[in-house]
């Protein structure tokens, strides 16, 4: 900041100034973008997400990761019972419950479950919050959602092929391995 300094008669005297060395708050700066851009890199790369619940207003800060998940515009604020309104409807009931036991009690939690993306996609989710309490009261829920739907659909694929072999040894009347030992299925 300069200041120009002038005489009784308005001429010019001099001038003063002030200048502070702002590097050490650039540098600051720096990092705080830098450990942003590690955070947004690190849930595209997880499909994870954050978020936060204001207890009192009800109102919920969402991730860049969470609006991924969700599909939704970055302009999009949710409030919690439009955030709830994304879970799939048979799961809708149980993310309520937990969300309403966390506040309640402090309890924290960490559930597989269905959600339906703005777009209409449905997705497996892994959803996890906890209190943050204050004097006895909780007034801010924080937690993660993890996109966790490739996982799910190789373990129902898993499980698909492990009945239809289970079901085809049945029927050729063969055994399997079962840990070290082979059971084999003698007819006499």
């Amino acid at each position: 900041h300069i200041a120009i300094l002038r005489d009784e008669d308005g001429r010019f005297n001099g001038s003063t100034g002030v200048v502070r060395d702002i590097s050490e708050r650039r540098e600051r700066e720096a990092e705080i973008e830098r450990t942003r851009d590690l955070l947004r890199n690190a849930e595209r790369m997880g499909k994870v997400g954050g978020w936060e619940l204001d207890v009192e207003t009800g109102s919920i800060t969402w991730t860049e990761g969470t609006r991924r998940i969700h599909e939704v515009d970055d302009d999009f604020a949710p409030q919690l019972g439009a955030g709830l309104g994304f879970y799939h409807p048979e799961n809708r009931e149980r993310i309520s419950e937990l969300v309403e036991r966390c506040i309640e009690s402090g309890e924290p939690y960490s559930e597989d479950l269905r959600l339906v993306t703005a777009t209409g996609e449905e997705r497996w989710v892994r959803a996890a919050g906890e209190a943050l309490v204050e004097d006895g009261e909780t007034h801010t829920l924080r937690g993660y959602i993890r996109d966790i739907t490739e996982r799910v659909e190789r373990e129902q694929k898993l499980l698909r092929t492990t009945d239809l072999l289970e079901h085809a040894e049945h029927l050729a009347n063969v055994g399997g391995w079962d840990g070290y030992y082979a059971q084999v299925a003698i007819e006499e």
